[in-house]
C-alpha cells in the first residue's frame, strides 16, 4: 500500500473519530446552531434594591473645585466649599503696583445668575489643613482639623474682597493687600482661603488642574528703590469639602447616583437556573444548559423618578461592578455598606446615557455571563458614577417598589442555549 493511500485512510479515520466525539452539547452557541433567545427579568425577580451613601473621602488629585448647594428637597445641610492655599509668595513686598487678582476658570455654572460679592463669600483660614486629609467632619484621628466637631465657621474669619468680576468662563477676584501681607509676614499663619456661597440650588465647578488652574497675580516692588516685578503662580494646594452629617444613609424607595457626597446603587436579581428553566420555550432544561449557555447581551433598564435631578440636562457615566462579598449587609447604617474590597470591575469601559432620556441602559453582559457560568456567585451588583467627587450630578431612578410600575427596573437578557447537533 503506497504512502498516499495510507495517509488518506488515516485522515478519514480521524475525521470519523472527531465527528463521533462531537455528538453532544457544545459549551456555547455558535453560527449554525439555535437562534438567540430573550428573557425579561422584571422587578418581581429583584431582591434588595437600594442606594447608600459612601464614606467620606478627601478629594485628592481632583480636577475640579466645587462651590454650591443642592436644593433642600434633595439633601439637607448640603454645602460644598473650596479651600485654597498659596505659600510660594515673595519673601517681602514694599508696595503693590497693581490689584491682587485671583483668577478662577469656570468649568460649569449651574444656576448662578450673578457671580459677585453677594453670591460668593470668603474667609481667612485660621486652622491648618492638608489637601489629602481635608474633610468636613473627622473620619480618622489623622485629620488635621483642630476642632473636634470638624470643619465649621470657627475655622475661618470672614473677609471682604475688594471686587469680583465674572465673564461666562472666568471669575476675577480682587483680594485685599492686608491678606497677602499677612501671609508673607508670617508663613506659620498662612492657612489659606475658604470660598463658598449661600445661594440655594446653585453650583459652580472651577478647574483645579492645569492648564486652567487657579492663578494668583499682581505687580509689586520688593524693596524700596527696586523696579516693578510681576507675580503669577498657581496655587500650592486646593480642595473642596462637602458637608455631611456623617450618618450613613440608605435609600430603599429609590436608586440614587450622586457625586457629592457619593451615593451608590446596589441591586440583587434572580437569574438562577430555575428562572430560565421555567421560562416559556427557553431551551434551558437543566443546570448544565444554564451553566453552558452564552449570554449575548444583558442590559439593565432604569427610569428616572419624578424628583428633581441635577443637572436637568447633561450626561451621567456609570460603571457596573460585580459584588464579590457574600456578607453584604444593609441594616447597620452606622458603618460603610460596601468597601472597595467587596466589588470588582469586569469592564474596560463605561456605560452612559442622557439624564433627560426616559430610560438609562447599563450593559452588564460580562457580569451576567460570569454568574451563569459559575465563575462568580450572585451576590448582586454595584453601580456608581465614574466622576464621584468631581461634579454635582444627582439623579434618582425608580426602585423595585416605585409607585409607577412602568418605571420599575428590569433586566433584559439575550442568550444562546448550548447547541445540540442531532
Amino acid at each position: 500500500m503506497n504512502k498516499v493511500l495510507i495517509t488518506t485512510i488515516s485522515t478519514l479515520i480521524l475525521i470519523v473519530i472527531i465527528l463521533s466525539c462531537t455528538q453532544k452539547k457544545n459549551p456555547v452557541g455558535f453560527q449554525g446552531g439555535v437562534e438567540p433567545k430573550e428573557i425579561l427579568i422584571e422587578f418581581d425577580k429583584f431582591g434588595t434594591s437600594c442606594s447608600f451613601e459612601d464614606s467620606i473621602k478627601a478629594y485628592v488629585g481632583n480636577s475640579k473645585l466645587i462651590i454650591g448647594k443642592y436644593s433642600s428637597n434633595i439633601r439637607e445641610d448640603n454645602e460644598a466649599k473650596i479651600l485654597i492655599r498659596m505659600i510660594n509668595l515673595p519673601d517681602s513686598i514694599f508696595s503693590f503696583e497693581s490689584v491682587i487678582e485671583l483668577r478662577l476658570v469656570i468649568d460649569n455654572n449651574y444656576n448662578f445668575d450673578n457671580i459677585d460679592n453677594e453670591t460668593l463669600k470668603f474667609g481667612e483660614m485660621n486652622q491648618l489643613w492638608k489637601e489629602n486629609e481635608a474633610t468636613w467632619f473627622i473620619p480618622t484621628d489623622t485629620t488635621t482639623w483642630v476642632q473636634s466637631d470638624g470643619f465649621s465657621e470657627d475655622d475661618y474669619e470672614l473677609i471682604e474682597v475688594e471686587n469680583i468680576e465674572a465673564t461666562e468662563d472666568t471669575i476675577y477676584i480682587e483680594l485685599p493687600e492686608t491678606l497677602i501681607n499677612q501671609w508673607i509676614e508670617s508663613d506659620s499663619i498662612n492657612f489659606g482661603l475658604v470660598i463658598y456661597s449661600e445661594e440655594d440650588n446653585s453650583f459652580l465647578e472651577i478647574y483645579s488642574s492645569a492648564p486652567n488652574s487657579p492663578i494668583l497675580e499682581f505687580d509689586y516692588i520688593r524693596t524700596e528703590g527696586d523696579s516693578v516685578s510681576s507675580f503669577s503662580k498657581g496655587l500650592t494646594s486646593d480642595t473642596f469639602i462637602y458637608y455631611t452629617d456623617y450618618e450613613y444613609q440608605q435609600y430603599n424607595e429609590k436608586l440614587i447616583i450622586s457625586n457629592i457626597q457619593p451615593v451608590k446603587m446596589f441591586m440583587e436579581f434572580d437569574i438562577s437556573d430555575s428562572v430560565f428553566i421555567n421560562a416559556d420555550s427557553s431551551d434551558i432544561e437543566n443546570n448544565e444548559d444554564y451553566r453552558r449557555m452564552t449570554i449575548n447581551k444583558a442590559e439593565l433598564f432604569l427610569s428616572p423618578t419624578d424628583e428633581n435631578n441635577y443637572p436637568f440636562e447633561g450626561s451621567i457615566y456609570l460603571a457596573p461592578y460585580i459584588v464579590t462579598s457574600d456578607s453584604v449587609y444593609f441594616g447597620d447604617l452606622s458603618e460603610p455598606l460596601i468597601n472597595k474590597d467587596s466589588y470588582e470591575s469586569l469592564y474596560d469601559n463605561t456605560s452612559g446615557d442622557s439624564l433627560t432620556a426616559d430610560e438609562i441602559v447599563i450593559n452588564i453582559t460580562k457580569i451576567v455571563q460570569n454568574i451563569t457560568s459559575g465563575e462568580y456567585e450572585n451576590n448582586g451588583i454595584l453601580i456608581k458614577s465614574i466622576f464621584e467627587n468631581k461634579d454635582f450630578i444627582h439623579v434618582s431612578y425608580a426602585a423595585k417598589d416605585y409607585v409607577d410600575i412602568s418605571k420599575r427596573p428590569k433586566l433584559k437578557i439575550i442568550y444562546t442555549p448550548p447547541y445540540l447537533d442531532e
